[in-house]
């Protein structure tokens, strides 16, 4: 097997069963090439998760294409972006054309729950190993509950950035007497080159042409170069991007992201598919909905390469280092955080949801079962929930 094949192979079973948003992959990203394939160190795994903070774009998507050209340059990354992206592409399509409703799919509900039950538990395990990794002394402790403390008064958002900017700014003012190496990350080939490309492609976004495809392609380009702080965040930015979409089509598409596994940016596909069936029958929907998720993806994929390539060279000045040190704790609380006010209340819905939670994650801490081993239970027991209801 190649290694582009691998990669693909890999992202894509991931693609198929990441349910529970941006958290969530990245919990099973750590878990899945971290922990047991060792594609990437620990601590180059943390630079990408801050790094994907900081820039704009699909956070999870961006760590995964980080992780990609790390086992394989360029191609690794596109192997790795099509392998997580397409399972939720083609089940936004198929929605799309079909004008499915999941709305009534009792057992479909039953399971979907038992999924986000899954990624719950496998945000709690990636918590607590980030935390025994990065949280090693009383400053970091401090650092971490801080930023939780931090992102409830300012909800999350911009939030994440302003508290990734902040800890930057202070950490060469902290007692940071931890002592690190500090990783490199690699090099990107035409780093450069791919900047300049992202720049000018947003402010070709600010025009409008006559070619309707052309203009889908910049209306999702210009509101992916506009998040920050995760899939949630481009809600408000498609409201005001795309204003020949009604507020219920964005919203229906949202939700329908939200219920399938894979990135959240996916409600572009959803989206551009709904222009192209307005206009057109099938190839009119997989061309604009190809278009939306290319342009709602390709600015946070271009700068996380242009960023990571740069990052090397200030990672090396000892202030730096400390503030990479103070950032990843951030990211620690960042992630905990997210679990407590995002992840926990959608899944924790009753007592039998809290026993199935408990029995899991001792299941995990214990045995470090597969995450495809996670899936098959899970998945039992919501169908064992669905008879029994």
């Amino acid at each position: 097997m190649s290694v582009f094949v691998e990669i693909f192979t890999r992202f894509f079973m991931l693609g198929c069963t990441s349910f529970g948003g941006p958290a969530a992959h990245l919990g099973y990203f750590h878990r899945e090439f971290v922990e047991h394939r060792k594609w990437v160190s620990k601590d180059h795994y943390a630079q990408f998760v801050m790094l994907s903070q900081v820039i704009p774009g699909p956070g999870s998507s961006q760590v995964g294409f980080a992780i990609g050209y790390q086992r394989g340059g360029w191609l690794g990354a596109i192997s790795a972006f099509l392998g997580f992206t397409l399972p939720s592409v083609l089940l936004m399509l198929l929605l799309v054309w079909a004008n499915i409703s999941l709305e009534n799919n009792t057992l479909l509900q039953y399971w979907m729950h038992g999924l986000t039950l899954l990624a719950t538990v496998v945000v709690a395990d990636a918590c607590y190993t980030m935390w025994k990794q990065f949280c090693k002394t009383a400053t970091t402790y401090m650092v971490a509950v801080l930023s939780v403390v931090f992102l409830f008064i300012w909800p999350f958002g911009l939030g994440a950035l302003a508290l990734l900017l902040i800890t930057a700014l202070v950490s060469g003012y902290l007692p940071i007497i931890e002592k690190r190496n500090t990783v490199e990350l690699a090099d990107v080939s035409h780093a450069n080159i791919v900047g300049v490309i992202a720049i000018i492609l947003f402010l070709f976004s600010f025009f409008t042409f006559s070619v309707l495809a052309i203009d889908v392609f910049f209306d999702y380009y210009q509101a992916g170069s506009l998040v920050f702080g995760g899939g949630h965040v481009i809600l408000p930015l498609l409201q005001n991007v795309l204003v020949q979409q009604s507020e219920e089509m964005i919203l229906a598409g949202y939700a329908l992201a939200q219920s399938v596994p894979g990135p959240m940016f996916t409600v572009a596909t959803f989206l551009g598919g709904v222009t192209g069936a307005s206009s057109g029958g099938l190839g009119a929907i997989v061309l604009m909905g190809g278009l939306a998720t290319l342009g709602v993806f390709l600015p946070g994929l271009l700068l996380m390469m242009f960023a990571q390539h740069h990052w090397k060279r200030f990672s090396t000045i000892p202030k730096v280092n400390s503030a990479i040190i103070a950032l990843n704790a951030a990211v620690v609380g960042l992630l905990m955080y997210v679990f407590i006010s995002v992840v926990l209340p959608h899944s924790l819905l009753g007592f039998i949801d809290g026993v199935i939670l408990l029995c899991g994650g001792v299941w995990l801490f214990w045995k470090r079962p597969s995450v495809l081993w996670l899936l098959l239970a899970f998945s039992a027991i919501a169908l064992i929930r669905y008879l029994v209801a």
